[in-house]
């Protein structure tokens, strides 16, 4: 396994014990009951944020990666917002996600309870925003296929991994995609470079440029070195980061200060459809860059940050080890001390805040 996989599944193990639980709804289109798994972001409830929601199929193989992946991009180094996850385990695959022809009335049925009953479960009993996005692997990228082609507005962002398209696929998509204009949409697609697929999806790269649909964003990724099951994962991380590629905030916006800061996200909105809030990690990293000429300016970025965030131990330890660096120990004490009581159930934030805020009392 790759080093960047485990670390993003080893996260899993870090994050809060409230963060991740499971649920069964009844689903009437399927007469089956079925179980989904929800990560909540870290800071769900400490506060009243609403949050864009990432749909995975296949979950018992990929939520654990997809929410990790979540956790590390968007608490880490705020490069993406955080979302709510919810994994789609599966009962009968074959007949779920096997989109064939003559298997139209079971897979339309699993197509329709997503749409109909799954999402309207999560949007009714979760804080949402309204930005969908859907992750298919395999043949469970042919489920968002459907999606893209003939729902094209009901996901904000498509993820698809392990996957190309031959004839049929081909035929349907050439019908379907030239129909719709797309409201600033999002296709990521990462399939590996040793298989037959690879031919797929260079087929499906072409027609996709072909047709240039309309407000719709994409990117085809031939990743060389992997097989099926890596790409699983790999993809993940991959979309995620392309979906949430405005979110890496240039050194050069940095370097202009706490208002361009500000100011660069608020242009976020319009491209998200959402109300975006500067993340966690992306105060961190840019107090870390204005802290190389500016300190006094990076505390003030760290300040503002906790105006925004005011139960984050990591700002309150960002703000320690600016404080620590500028040899104001007293200081850092106080926002290590703060950071250890805003650690929550994180043990490994706990342990650490509990050791630097107790730090400079040891030397005397």
């Amino acid at each position: 396994m790759k080093l960047f996989t485990l670390l993003i599944l080893s996260l899993g193990y870090l994050l809060p014990s409230h963060a991740q639980k499971s649920r069964i709804i009844h689903s009437n289109l399927l007469n089956e009951d079925r179980l989904i798994t929800i990560q909540l972001p870290d800071d769900y409830s400490t506060n009243e944020d609403s949050y864009g929601v990432l749909y995975v199929l296949d979950g018992e193989y990929a939520f654990d990666f997809a929410a990790g992946t979540v956790s590390f991009l968007s608490n880490t180094f705020g490069h993406m917002p955080p979302l709510i996850v919810v994994g789609i385990p599966n009962i009968d695959r074959l007949r779920d996600v096997n989109v064939r022809p003559n298997n139209q009335n079971n897979y339309a049925k699993f197509l329709k309870f997503i749409e109909s009953e799954l999402m309207s479960f999560v949007n009714e009993n979760y804080r949402t925003n309204g930005f969908d996005i859907l992750y298919g692997w395999s043949s469970a990228a042919d489920v968002n296929f459907q999606f893209l082609a003939k729902n094209p507005n009901l996901f904000d962002a498509h993820i698809q991994s392990g996957t190309g398209i031959g004839p049929k696929n081909a035929a349907f998509l050439s019908e379907e995609l030239p129909k719709h204009n797309y409201k600033n949409n999002y296709l990521y697609v990462g399939t590996e470079g040793s298989d037959p697929r690879a031919i797929g999806h260079k087929k499906y790269q072409n027609l996709v440029v072909k047709i240039a649909p309309r407000n719709l964003k994409y990117k085809f990724e031939l990743m060389d070195s992997s097989s099926h099951v890596d790409v699983l994962g790999e993809a993940i991380y991959e979309g995620l980061k392309f979906i949430f590629n405005d979110f890496y905030i240039p050194d050069s916006v940095v370097l202009q200060g706490v208002t361009q800061i500000k100011n660069y996200y608020k242009s976020l909105d319009q491209n998200y459809n959402f109300q975006v809030k500067i993340p966690v990690g992306a105060f961190s990293e840019s107090a870390g860059i204005l802290f190389q000429s500016r300190p006094q300016e990076a505390i003030n970025l760290l300040k503002y940050g906790l105006s925004i965030h005011p139960t984050s131990a990591d700002l309150h330890g960002s703000l320690g080890e600016v404080y620590e660096y500028l040899d104001q120990k007293e200081n850092a004490t106080i926002y290590y001390q703060l950071a250890y009581e805003k650690s929550d159930s994180n043990l490994a934030a706990a342990m650490k805040y509990k050791y630097l805020s107790q730090k400079f009392k040891a030397e005397k």
